[in-house]
């Protein structure tokens, strides 16, 4: 749809294809939760259609144009192709078709709107802001490309005035928000089978942060250089800017480094003190503000990155430097990213896209190569058709350590099951459905579930095992 958004109101009964997709069934449930009547497909019987139907919607497994009678609106995502028939029937019948995010922009209107963006890092940093405005007694509405662990969901009606949602850059969408807060965890390239170059991914990236407009506040790491250049380009244009990060040099070094403070423009919350330990990460934050140490129950330096981008914006809603630290102290992370599975050394690795496969095969195959054994299976393709040439092989090809190469995924639980012994740690990684290899493994090591998993997942004691969402 192009032109001017409508309001919610006059959407009228919301069709969504792929309703079970983790981008969707938010959107779906904040729609539901705001009295909009909702109905969905999905190509496969997922979880999240049942969830879905509790709350009220209408939802059913395979495409069918009959599902269409008394729909208003329909909303699809970039992996809808042109073809599906539920598609070309709205079209055809001249009903309104929305994008998922122009669907998302139409909910966070009249609120106080965050998005957060970023190559990488996008869902823990949104979550990892959820949490500490939850704990902050703020109730915000959500939409993150994961569960929240804390809330057991995707997507939320909450009832304070602002909303935080996880801004999707990989095919341009993102540029339909009109945010008043936004983070950048990065800006580097990715998804060259829509951008085509380098250029194209900072091009966007730049119009992202240009619709701040005047009154907007950019948060952005600058210890990532695509994201320190628009920081600085935002400061030096007189607009509000926050930058963060170990040396602020915009160099990618980690290295402590005065040049940051060299900026007066740009106000700056620096990294110090980073300890990890036995899956908890300690260090501490210095701004303005003093100091702070911050205590994570998630692991990895990448999680100190996504939580001090979390803690800026924050304060920029209100929130002390002491609420926003318990509240980072209390999140527990979101689904499918290193969410421990069970007890059961290796990584099982699912490339996500041909075209990235193809684009960073080598990357990826250095990467797995500090695993002591290494599993490659086929790509997952989502909304991509196959290249000729390209497949999974071609990451097991590049790596620098024991790999298997097991192009069918149902294969994963018996690998893993002839190479682990007692102590390993089991890797799952990958955008896609390996997690749902998850159960299965630990089924095939003969485990019990993990506390607090949901009811439909089966992880276990012995040998770790997590997973992660890619």
């Amino acid at each position: 749809m192009s032109g001017p958004l409508p309001r919610l109101a006059e959407l009228g009964h919301v069709h969504f294809l792929g309703i079970g997709g983790i981008g969707m069934s938010g959107i779906a449930r904040i729609m539901l939760q705001r009295g909009v009547e909702v109905s969905g497909s999905d190509a496969a019987a997922v979880p999240a259609l049942e969830e879905l139907a509790a709350w009220g919607a209408r939802v059913g497994v395979g495409f069918d144009p009959g599902r269409l009678s008394g729909v208003d609106t329909v909303v699809c995502s970039s992996a809808v192709r042109p073809g599906n028939p539920e598609l070309r029937a709205a079209r055809d019948a001249g009903l309104r078709v929305l994008h998922r995010s122009q669907a998302l922009a139409v909910l966070m209107a009249n609120r106080r709107a965050v998005a957060v963006t970023g190559t990488n890092g996008k869902t823990t940093t949104t979550a990892m802001l959820t949490e500490v405005l939850r704990h902050a007694g703020m109730d915000p509405s959500f939409a993150i490309g994961g569960q929240l662990i804390s809330a057991n969901t995707n997507g939320w009606n909450g009832s304070g005035d602002t909303f935080v949602a996880e801004a999707d850059e990989s095919d341009a969408s993102f540029l339909v928000y009109r945010p008043q807060l936004a983070i950048l965890t990065n800006a580097q390239a990715d998804h060259l089978d829509h951008y085509g170059t380098s250029a194209g991914v900072a091009a966007a990236f730049a119009a992202f942060v240009d619709s701040l407009g005047a009154q907007g506040v950019l948060v952005g790491c600058l210890d990532d250089p695509g994201a320190a250049r628009l920081v600085r380009d935002r400061a030096a244009a007189g607009l509000a800017a926050v930058g963060y990060g170990r040396a602020g040099s915009g160099t990618g070094s980690s290295q402590p480094s005065e040049s940051s403070d060299a900026d007066p423009a740009v106000a700056f919350v620096r990294i110090v003190d980073e300890q990890f330990d036995s899956g908890t990460t300690a260090f501490t934050l210095r701004g303005d503000f003093g100091e702070q140490p911050v205590t994570l129950a998630v692991p990895g330096r990448h999680n100190v990155d996504n939580a001090t981008g979390a803690f800026c914006a924050a304060l920029q809603l209100g929130v002390s430097p002491a609420q926003a630290v318990a509240g980072l102290a209390a999140f527990t992370g979101t689904r499918r990213r290193f969410e421990v599975r069970g007890r059961a050394g290796g990584v099982v690795f699912q490339p996500h896209l041909y075209s990235r496969t193809r684009d960073f095969a080598h990357q990826f195959g250095q990467a797995l190569s500090a695993a002591d054994l290494v599993a490659v299976t086929e790509v997952y393709p989502a909304r991509e058709d196959p290249i000729p040439g390209v497949s999974g092989r071609l990451v097991a090809d590049h790596v620098g350590a024991p790999v298997t190469w097991l192009p069918q995924v149902g294969h994963v639980p018996g690998w893993v099951r002839s190479v682990t012994h007692p102590g390993d740690l089991v890797l799952l990684i990958g955008a896609g459905d390996i997690t749902a290899q998850a159960p299965c493994i630990l089924q095939a090591l003969g485990g019990q579930p993990q506390a607090g998993q949901p009811q439909e997942q089966h992880p276990q004691p012995g040998p770790a095992s997590q997973g992660s969402g890619g």
